[in-house]
């Protein structure tokens, strides 16, 4: 086994998982120190290394993009989906090389970066409480029981458990201190189990019940408690079980046994777990057509909630609110469109010259202590229309409450002075992502607001800030 040196500095962009996006330079978390490397020699799986913090100053440079780097828990995980076949490493190395960088989480704290590692039903289920144990008399008389107020008590069992999964859990926790009829759904075990399936709150880890569950009686109700704190963990190994997936499409594409999948770029994969989301998201989606000639994107001033604008004084344009994006609208050449989100009621719609054109009185038009224009993304908003000829992709700004600032990447994108871009946020780190030709558009949304964004299509194209292969 041949060695080699490996520089791994939190300042440079390759030094991060390839699957998760997550750094590898850190000295906390743990789990973020321990990698492993797949470059182009002549290696079996690799062992297992530490990062050092105390590199010599003759340490090698990172030689490009010659390399990836996985997290351990990664590596392990995409292991896991593969089965029983064996990774070979150097088909492995050239599926890499196809796919784009992830984005940076960078804008979050480290307490937020959570473990790539599969969720184990069973230790969920060994950790858990047991809740409190209703006897089957109970159960019987709520069930039985009848108020002449409650609207419910002549629907039949199975009708009141069908109206019951389409409610939030909130709302049926709600309704069930409502309705005596309702209330016997709450110790129904097959009404929590409904609750892992495709659209459920615990819709996200439907994917890691296959397999694990099968053959087993299972307390969901028991299930759900244990799972109510795993969302943003389970988040993350869902992130890299989609990437994963998509790895192993590539292979088989390449076996002859399927067609080749679609290019991605950023958040763009759910559809392996059927747009399962963690509770309060959803995923919505956008076909390109050929034909695409303008994106109306939707943005809102949303609330104070940055603690950096506590920073700033009163009237300062540093205070505002980041905004929130609440709508893509694609508009093709025959005036026909298609709008994913929703649109804010009595907002403003401008060109982006018009915005580009308001924003410029706005910053050099007004003292400090007092406005001379309005600031534009006030409620209701504005709809800012986008020449989208030559479509690529889109510059995004992330906060740790969703994204910000949004502009469109073109062909003819300058490298000098950038793409133009709107919205208003206090994050630093801008991720690019384009395809030579994309032909759909995934959003995930958490209520009314755009928190990840996502491109399939053909073509990973260097973006304006992005790297190279």
């Amino acid at each position: 086994m041949e060695s080699f040196e490996v520089y791994i500095s939190s300042d440079m962009e390759f030094t991060r998982c390839i699957l998760c996006g997550c750094p590898t330079a850190t000295r906390l978390p743990v789990w973020l120190d321990i990698v492993r490397i797949c470059k182009l020699i002549s290696w079996d799986e690799g062992e297992s290394i530490y990062w050092d913090e105390g590199e010599e100053e003759d340490s090698p440079d990172f030689p490009g993009a010659t390399y990836f780097i996985f997290h351990e828990s990664c590596w392990q995980l995409l292991r896991q989906c593969f089965g029983a076949d064996k990774i070979e490493l150097e088909r492995l190395y050239d599926i890499l090389r196809g796919i784009a960088t992830p984005k940076n989480p960078a804008f979050l704290l480290l307490r937020d970066y959570y473990p790539c590692e599969a969720l184990s039903i069973m230790n969920m289920l060994k950790q858990a409480k047991n809740p409190p144990k209703v006897s089957r008399k109970v159960i019987t008389q709520m069930r039985d029981s009848s108020n002449p107020t409650d609207p419910f008590r002549h629907l039949p069992l199975e009708l009141r458990h069908d109206i019951a999964i389409l409610l939030p859990m909130r709302d049926f926790l709600t309704l069930r201190y409502t309705s005596r009829a309702m209330e016997a759904l709450f110790h129904d075990n097959h009404f929590w189990k409904s609750q892992f399936r495709k659209y459920g709150d615990r819709g996200f880890l439907s994917y890691m019940l296959e397999g694990q569950l099968s053959g087993q009686h299972i307390d969901w109700q028991r299930l759900y408690q244990a799972s109510s704190r795993l969302e943003a963990a389970a988040d993350t190994a869902l992130n890299v079980y989609e990437v994963s997936q998509w790895i192993i499409d590539k292979y088989r594409a390449e076996e002859g046994l399927q067609a080749p999948p679609l290019d991605f770029y950023g958040r763009a994969l759910q559809h392996y777990h059927n747009d399962s989301c963690i509770a309060g998201r959803r995923i919505e989606r956008a076909k390109i057509s050929s034909s695409l000639a303008q994106i109306g994107i939707s943005f809102v001033t949303g609330p104070i909630t940055n603690e950096q604008q506590l920073k700033f004084p009163r009237g300062s344009y540093e205070r505002e609110p980041a905004s929130e994006i609440t709508a893509l609208e694609f508009i093709n050449k025959n005036g026909s469109s298609l709008t994913i989100g929703s649109r804010n009621l009595g907002e403003t719609t401008y060109t982006s010259k018009e915005l580009q054109e308001y924003l410029h009185l706005y910053y050099n038009g007004r003292p400090s202590t007092s406005r001379r224009t309005r600031w534009p993304f006030d409620d209701p908003g504005v709809h800012v229309l986008f020449d989208a000829k030559s479509f690529t992709g889109f510059t995004v700004l992330h906060e740790p409450q969703g994204i910000s600032q949004l502009g469109l990447l073109r062909k003819r994108t300058s490298r000098t002075k950038g793409p133009l871009t709107f919205g208003f946020g206090y994050g630093w780190h801008w991720f690019d992502m384009a395809l030579d030709r994309v032909t759909e558009v995934v959003a995930t949304f958490e209520g009314l607001k755009l928190v990840d964004l996502g491109l399939r299509g053909s073509g990973v194209r260097e973006p304006v800030d992005g790297r190279g292969l």
